[in-house]
C-alpha cells in the first residue's frame, strides 16, 4: 500500500556525505574521533552506494544529513518530504501574527554561532521580525564572534556575564538569564528614550 504522508521537520541543510555531511559535521560534536568520523563516512558512503541500486539518490538533498542520516532514511525509505522545522512550527503557532502584534521580539538558544545562521529557530524568528519591521534581541548561553550575528539580530546578549565553566553556567543559568534580561530591558528603555 501507499505510505502515509511523512513530513520531516528539519532545520539543518547538511547533505548525507562529504565535508558538510553528517559524519564530518555532527559526529565530532557527539564525541567522535577523526578515526570514528572516517569510519562513519565510509559506512554511510557504502550504504548510499548499495541503496542507489534500488532507490532514488537522496544523498545531496539538504537535510539528508540531519540526525545522523535520519533525513536520508526518511526521504529514501519512507517517501518523506523535508520541511523547515521552523516554518512548520511558525505556521502552527501563527507566529507571524504574534510578531506583528509585538513591540519587541526576543529569541535565543544555547549557542549563537555559525549553525544559528544556517537556519535554526532564532534565525527564522529574526527573519520574521525583519519582515514585520520589529526589533529582535537574541540571548545566547555562548555567543560566537561571527559578524553576521550582529546583522541578523538588532542586539545579541550573552547570558553569562563573565567567563565560566559549562557546569557553572548550567548551575546558575536561571539567575544569569534573569540578569541578562534585565540588562537588555535597560538598554531597550535607554534606546527608546534616545529615539
Amino acid at each position: 500500500g501507499a505510505f502515509p504522508e511523512i513530513i520531516a521537520a528539519c532545520d539543518v541543510q547538511n547533505p548525507l556525505l562529504g565535508p558538510r555531511g553528517t559524519a564530518t559535521v555532527f559526529a565530532p560534536q557527539k564525541g567522535a574521533s577523526s578515526e570514528d568520523v572516517a569510519y562513519l563516512e565510509h559506512a554511510l558512503t557504502h550504504l548510499a552506494a548499495v541503496v542507489r541500486n534500488h532507490f532514488p539518490d537522496h544523498t545531496e538533498i539538504p537535510g539528508a544529513g540531519a540526525a545522523g542520516g535520519l533525513g536520508y532514511g526518511l526521504l529514501t525509505f519512507c517517501g518523506a518530504t523535508i520541511r523547515s522545522g521552523f516554518e512548520l512550527v511558525a505556521e502552527i503557532l501563527q507566529l507571524e501574527k504574534a510578531i506583528t502584534d509585538a513591540d519587541l521580539v526576543v529569541t535565543g538558544e544555547g549557542s549563537l554561532d555559525a549553525q544559528t545562521l544556517e537556519g535554526k529557530g532564532p534565525a527564522g524568528v529574526a527573519a520574521l521580525a525583519r519582515r514585520c519591521g520589529k526589533p529582535v534581541i537574541a540571548f545566547g548561553g555562548r555567543v560566537g564572534r561571527d559578524p553576521q550575528l550582529e546583522t541578523l539580530f538588532d542586539a545579541v546578549m550573552p547570558i553569562a556575564d563573565r567567563p565560566m565553566t559549562l557546569e557553572e553556567a548550567l548551575a546558575t543559568g536561571e539567575r544569569l538569564l534573569e540578569q541578562a534580561a534585565a540588562r537588555a530591558a535597560a538598554l531597550f528603555r535607554l534606546g527608546r528614550g534616545l529615539g
